[in-house]
């Protein structure tokens, strides 16, 4: 059987009004996942009170990059009776912790991120992506709100730092895009992403992100589970990043 897992990720385009604040609470309770992943808190600081407030009493293990001003913010949270965290690591546009499940299963790492919107910073955020992958050893997925797909430079930039690091994308069922400006045309748009090294592919098998609806923000929600499905066997498709795996040309070679 496979692993359980559930993880709801959303960008909730700041939590300063106490109306929003409980919308994103019924939000994350009805949602009942184990991890929550929220970008763009635009809070400046997190107090045990208003955490509570925003996410209530059932995920008491959590971690949170505190806003730059108005902009930015991310939080983590998990549930202790399901995990405990073995490490955390809290950088300018991500958080890190790498969790050891209480039923005994192996550890595995996620990390949480919020990019920048500047382009003078943007360079500096793919190269942490890149250090980020050199010290994590094991299962590793990351997701968050990126911040790269309005520009196709930027997007070939974001490719090549996945390819270093060895991940690959976790498939969005349903939907195409994660973001529209309402606008007539609209312009659409894929911001919120997932993606997993291979270590972490093996162990969740059968994840997939699933889009979800609410209304205290211009974003969808992503809610990654493992739902148990068996994979069905599937055509084949060369990954970039396999030619920069160690010993991948003497196996072509061999072939």
């Amino acid at each position: 059987m496979a692993e359980q897992l559930k993880v709801l990720n959303s960008n909730v385009r700041g939590l300063n009004d106490g109306a929003k604040r409980a919308a994103v609470r019924a939000f994350i309770e009805c949602m009942a996942s184990s991890i929550v992943c929220l970008q763009e808190t635009k809070l400046s600081s997190l107090s045990d009170a208003l955490r509570l407030e925003i996410t209530g009493p059932r995920y008491d293990g959590h971690a949170s990059l505190n806003a730059n001003g108005t902009r930015g913010g991310v939080l983590l949270l998990w549930q202790c009776d399901a995990f405990t965290a073995m490490s955390l690591d809290v950088r300018s546009w991500s958080i890190t912790v790498c969790l050891l499940p209480v039923d005994g299963s192996h550890p595995w790492t996620i990390t949480t991120v919020y990019g920048p919107h500047d382009e003078p910073r943007k360079q500096s955020f793919l190269a942490q992506l890149v250090d980020m992958h050199n010290s994590i050893v094991g299962p590793w997925m990351i997701l968050g709100d990126f911040n790269l797909n309005l520009d196709r430079r930027w997007m070939a930039r974001f490719r090549a730092s996945l390819n270093t690091s060895n991940l690959h994308e976790i498939p969005l069922i349903g939907r195409k895009y994660t973001w529209s400006n309402e606008q007539d045309p609209p312009t659409l748009v894929r911001l919120d992403r997932a993606f997993c090294n291979t270590d972490w592919e093996q162990r969740f098998d059968a994840a997939k992100l699933l889009p979800q609806s609410m209304g205290f923000s211009d974003r969808c929600p992503l809610l990654l589970i493992n739902d148990g499905i068996v994979k069905t066997s599937k055509r084949f498709r060369f990954e970039t990043y396999w030619q920069f795996v160690d010993g991948f040309n003497d196996v072509v070679a061999q072939a």
